[in-house]
């Protein structure tokens, strides 16, 4: 067994981007469990899967904050974990499920970059079923598929990944 001075300095040894990586297979992971999932374990899943997502995100920010990451490594995932209107409602959606109330309504943005004011919602309604139909402040309310935002958010991560690695060998 390790000690945590031979842990330490794994981490050490180990780059910026394999440490994002072993966060985005956390992530991968929890999608695959949630597509598994039977109906009396999927709110912890789907949950556990935003955590995930949020965990992911958190690590390479702290990556980004201590400036291990080289320019052209950066520019991609800082489009995905920042400048991506979906992903940054995929960080919403985690705050719903950990019952952090929002002082005003909720933006929401689709995988295809539709906006969603959310009025309000609880993590015991959003989270009981894959799907979820989303009360909004304006018009109709919108059918959320969460396991369909999960992959789509899991595919853009994995491609703004491969190319922050096909930057780092140049």
């Amino acid at each position: 067994m390790p000690t945590d001075k031979q842990s330490r300095a794994r981490v050490t040894m180990t780059g910026p981007l394999e440490r994002i990586r072993s966060y985005f297979a956390e992530f991968q992971g929890s999608v695959e469990a949630c597509r598994s999932a039977d109906d009396a374990s999927r709110p912890e899943r789907l949950k556990n899967a935003y955590g995930a997502l949020h965990r992911l995100r958190d690590r390479y920010m702290r990556e980004k904050a201590k400036k291990r990451l080289s320019p052209a490594q950066q520019a991609p995932l800082e489009k995905v974990f920042e400048k991506d209107k979906f992903i940054e409602s995929m960080m919403l959606v985690r705050q719903v499920s950990e019952h952090v109330v929002a002082r005003e309504p909720i933006q929401l943005w689709t995988p295809d970059n539709v906006p969603i004011g959310l009025v309000e919602a609880s993590a015991g309604e959003m989270f009981a079923a894959r799907t979820f139909m989303v009360p909004r402040t304006e018009g109709e309310p919108r059918r959320i598929d969460h396991l369909q935002w999960l992959e789509v958010a899991k595919r853009r991560i994995n491609k703004a990944l491969d190319k922050a690695m096909a930057a780092r060998t140049r």
